[in-house]
C-alpha cells in the first residue's frame, strides 16, 4: 500500500495549484467530495473491524477490503505493543552502520511481528532478509530481547534467537524456557490474524 506513497503525495499537490478554469474547479468538487465521504466510512468499517474484531456482512466487507487496497486506506498502528516491547540485535554482520537508519529497525520489526500473526511466512522472510547482507556464506543470528518495565526501569531478556545459514538456507530457532513465547501476541495487545493482506476482519467470522 505504500509503494505508490510518493506519487500520491505528488499528485496530491496538484489540488492547490489554481486551476486554468474556474469552471475545473466546480468539476473535481464532486468526485473529490465524493471520495472523502467513501475514505470517511471506509475509516469507519476499518477501526469497527479493528476494536470490535468482527467482520462487516459479505458484501459490505469485501467492498470495504477492496476500496481500501484500491485507495491505500489503513489503520496507522506504529506505537503498538507488538512493535515496541522488543527489539532485535544481529550477530554476523560486520558493518553496524547499516543499522543507523530508522529503515532497518521498521524492517526488522515487520519482520518478527510475522512470528505472532503470519508465522508460515516467517521463515521465507527471515532468508530473504539474511540475505540481504550481501554474504554467500557463514551464519546470520538474531536475538529477540524483550522490553520490560520494572521499578521505573527498563528490562531487556533474551527470549528467543534465530539463526540463518546462508549456505543451506536452514533457519534454526531456540526459544529459552520460561521466557516469553515470541509467537503469542501480547496479552494487552488488540491486534489479531486478518482474513488476508490489507484487509481488519479477523480469520475466524470472516
Amino acid at each position: 500500500r505504500l509503494g505508490f506513497l510518493c506519487e500520491s503525495v505528488m499528485l496530491a499537490a496538484l489540488l492547490f495549484i489554481d486551476p486554468p478554469s474556474p469552471n475545473l474547479g466546480s468539476v473535481l468538487d464532486i468526485p473529490l467530495s465524493f471520495y472523502c465521504f467513501l475514505r470517511g466510512l471506509g475509516l469507519i468499517g476499518q477501526w469497527y473491524n479493528y476494536f470490535s474484531r468482527t467482520s462487516l456482512p459479505s458484501f459490505f466487507q469485501s467492498a470495504l477490503d477492496r476500496f481500501a487496497s484500491l485507495t491505500g486506506l489503513m489503520l496507522w498502528r506504529v506505537f503498538t505493543v507488538d512493535s515496541i516491547n522488543f527489539i532485535i540485535q544481529v550477530r554476523g554482520e560486520r558493518d553496524p552502520s547499516r543499522f543507523k537508519q530508522v529503515a532497518e529497525s521498521i524492517t526488522l520489526a515487520s519482520l518478527f511481528s510475522t512470528l505472532k500473526y503470519q508465522p508460515a511466512l516467517f521463515e521465507d522472510k527471515l532468508r530473504r532478509y539474511a540475505r540481504t547482507f550481501g554474504k554467500n556464506e557463514g551464519i546470520i543470528s538474531f536475538d529477540y530481547l524483550s522490553i520490560s518495565k520494572i521499578e521505573g526501569r527498563f528490562k531487556f531478556d533474551l527470549v528467543a534467537e534465530y539463526s540463518v545459514d546462508l549456505v543451506s538456507g536452514a533457519v534454526t530457532e531456540r526459544v529459552n524456557s520460561g521466557a516469553l513465547n515470541p509467537r503469542i501476541p501480547h496479552p494487552s495487545s488488540i491486534v489479531h490474524p486478518c482474513s488476508a493482506p490489507g484487509s481488519y476482519a479477523p480469520v475466524r467470522s470472516f
